[in-house]
């Protein structure tokens, strides 16, 4: 039994280095084998929206220009007739063809809506000092010596304000002029030195999205600007006035904008458009510092400076 062992030995010796060979074969093979490519990272995210310029500044879409169709009284069939009223605080007037004009001075909360308001040749067709939230709407005002609105605490809105012997409005603080059409001012008065608004000494008042169609060669008229902005030297500065959106056409100067005494930089004309050529002198003349950007002529592309005709 022995014997036979010792003669299985060199066998099973050949066996086993057999096995170690192919063990380090197979170890070879492996360490041979190229790695397993890696798993990408996960991608950034895109840096560029970061980091790009920022989007253009679309200027705000001009609001429609007022004419026949969107101002003044919007129904004429079932008009009253009234004289002359002096209004009381909360007091609405409506559907009236008034001759005399309003007087609502020191009053709160008027309202005036659809109301056709021949002034009958006296110096305004609403007048109203002193007033607080007062709402002039959708109205024809004319036939007026001075002013179709003179005072303060209003809105006027949807207006046609014509056949002034002088100005279409004139405001004195806190008061909204959007919307309205205004032409015909100097009427049969040669002399006159009409504007669309004229503001002397006001504060904050806003004039938006109106048509001041105020040409120089229209008859029987006399115009000097569609905006008139000016102090009150040594008693009242105008200060705080927006002049945005409206269309311009006519006058002397288009725009006369003084402070007189106060900060020019509170007086803001942007994103109006002017007829080219309709001024007898230029769009504009302006104090130091009065805020002038995104002004056209009526092309709304070509911009418009104020040492332009």
């Amino acid at each position: 039994m022995n014997t036979r062992r010792a003669d299985k030995s060199p066998a099973i010796g050949l066996i086993i280095t057999a096995i170690l060979l192919t063990c380090v074969a197979f170890s070879g093979t492996a360490a041979t084998r190229p790695a397993p490519a890696t798993r990408p990272a996960p991608a950034t995210k895109p840096i560029a929206a970061k980091n790009a310029p920022p989007k253009r500044q679309i200027a705000p879409a001009a609001p429609e220009q007022p004419g026949p169709d969107n101002t003044g009284v919007a129904d004429q069939k079932n008009l009253k007739i009234s004289g002359k009223i002096v209004a009381r605080s909360g007091q609405v007037i409506e559907n009236l063809f008034i001759t005399g004009g309003i007087v609502a001075n020191d009053t709160k909360d008027v309202i005036i809506r659809n109301c056709l308001i021949d002034a009958g040749g006296g110096r305004y067709g609403v007048q109203c000092q002193q007033a607080t939230n007062l709402l002039i709407e959708r109205c024809e005002i004319y036939n007026m010596g001075s002013a179709g609105v003179y005072g303060d605490g209003f809105t006027a809105k949807a207006n046609v304000v014509y056949q002034s012997a002088g100005d279409g409005f004139k405001p004195g603080h806190d008061c909204v002029i959007e919307a309205n059409w205004v032409h015909s001012l100097g009427w049969k008065s040669p002399n006159a030195h009409a504007d669309g608004v004229q503001i002397r000494g006001g504060n904050n008042v806003k004039v938006i999205g109106n048509f001041f169609d105020l040409p120089i060669d229209r008859p029987d008229t006399r115009t000097n600007a569609a905006v008139f902005i000016q102090g009150v030297k040594n008693k009242q500065p105008s200060t705080d006035i927006l002049v945005e959106r409206n269309w311009c056409k006519g006058g002397n100067f288009i725009i006369h904008g003084f402070s007189d005494g106060g900060d020019a930089t509170t007086i803001r004309v942007i994103n109006n458009r002017f007829y080219r050529g309709s001024a007898r002198y230029g769009v504009a003349r302006l104090a130091d510092g009065v805020q002038w950007s995104g002004n056209t002529f009526e092309d709304g592309e070509s911009r418009a400076k104020p040492s332009d005709k």
